[in-house]
């Protein structure tokens, strides 16, 4: 059980978007298989590590398309994201990375979720309180990311809120979702182990 969210505290560190020559320093799709192995022990738990499990693979999959983004006109080395809506391929990659939000949303819930069921099963009322909290700060972090991010592409004056936005949210959120882990793996046990 332990090792299941130390695989989830190790996904939540690829999800921090750094790019070097618009390519992601720490791919989230390395991240997604982290998860889809710590989740893939967490499965027989409940049904909503179950459904995170089954979810996993097609969101790293589609994680894929964000490995590399072309650089902004006048971008340099080192870029934190950063699309246009200006070019075909630009527009291809926001709509991709809107979706891969999403997907995520329902990935990270399902996470929530199943450390909320477990808590309460296991009687860490504080930790199912924070699992669901920390979703709600997940979440609206996020939908406030996706409204900003297509504004961001679309005006090119702009274009510097995506960036310090995205990594406004990675820091608050990916943090905060990695403390979680840690704390789920304090707190919650094997419940085969528990009932031995």
């Amino acid at each position: 059980m332990a090792h299941a969210f130390q695989l989830l505290w190790a996904g939540f560190l690829f999800m921090f978007d750094v790019r070097l020559q618009g390519f992601d320093i720490l791919p989230d799709v390395i991240g997604y298989v982290l998860m889809f192995r710590g989740l893939t022990l967490l499965a027989p738990s409940n049904r909503y590590f179950k459904q995170a499990a089954s979810l996993a693979p097609l969101v790293a999959a589609f994680s894929l398309l964000d490995v590399w983004q072309p650089i902004p006109q006048g971008g340099g080395l080192l870029t934190v994201g950063g699309l246009s809506l200006r070019t075909p391929l630009g527009l291809a990659l926001t709509l991709a990375g809107m979706a891969l939000f999403v997907l995520n949303l329902i990935l990270v819930s399902r996470i929530c979720l199943g450390i909320a069921e477990m808590a309460e099963g296991q009687g860490q009322k504080d930790l199912a309180e924070a699992a669901t909290s920390r979703w709600g700060e997940y979440k609206s972090m996020h939908i406030l990311l996706i409204i900003i991010w297509p504004l961001a592409a679309a005006f090119p004056a702009i274009g510097w809120v995506g960036p310090v936005a995205l990594l406004a949210v990675g820091i608050a959120v990916y943090f905060s979702m990695m403390g979680l882990m840690r704390q789920a793996q304090s707190y919650l046990e094997d419940p085969g182990k528990a009932a031995g």
